[in-house]
C-alpha cells in the first residue's frame, strides 16, 4: 500500500474566493496569493505525494513479480489472476472542484489518482494489479 501526503502552500480557501470574488479588485487578489509562494514549495509537495508513490511501487516490482511466479504464473495450467497488487491511497481532494487544502495538494494528489491508473496499465502484462483509493 502506498500512501504519501503533505499539504504543501496553503492557497485561498472557498470562503477567501468568494469574499475576492465580491470586491472589484478579486482577480488581483487571487493572482498575488497565487504567486507567492516559492516554486519550491509546490516542488515540495509533488515530490512527496507523487514522486514518492513512483519510487516506493518500483522498489518492490521484483519482489511482487516473485510473488506472483511463486503462486503459479507462467505455468500453462495456472489460472491468469494477479495476486501481487499495489494499492495507491490518495485523498477524496483529488476530485474536488473546490478548494479545500490547496491548489499543490489536491493537483498531487490527483496525480496519484491518475499514476494509479497508469500503473496498472503498465503492470497488467505481468499480473500486478494496481488501484487508487481515495
Amino acid at each position: 500500500m502506498l500512501n504519501s501526503g503533505v499539504l504543501g502552500p496553503k492557497d485561498l480557501g472557498a470562503r477567501e474566493i468568494a469574499e475576492a470574488s465580491a470586491t472589484p479588485d478579486s482577480i488581483s487578489k487571487i493572482q498575488k496569493v497565487l504567486l507567492s509562494h516559492d516554486e519550491e514549495d509546490y516542488a515540495t509537495t509533488y515530490a512527496i505525494n507523487v514522486t514518492a508513490i513512483v519510487h516506493m511501487a518500483a522498489a518492490f516490482l521484483e519482489l511482487l513479480d516473485e510473488g506472483n511466479k511463486k503462486k503459479g504464473f507462467g505455468k500453462s495450467d495456472a489460472p491468469v489472476v494477479a495476486s501481487s497488487q499495489i494499492i495507491t491511497v490518495t485523498s477524496i481532494a483529488s476530485f474536488n472542484r473546490v478548494i479545500s487544502a490547496g491548489l499543490a495538494y489536491s493537483s498531487s494528489k490527483a496525480a496519484a489518482t491518475h499514476l494509479g491508473k497508469m500503473l496498472s496499465t503498465l503492470l497488467a502484462p505481468f499480473h500486478i494489479r494496481s488501484v487508487s483509493s481515495h
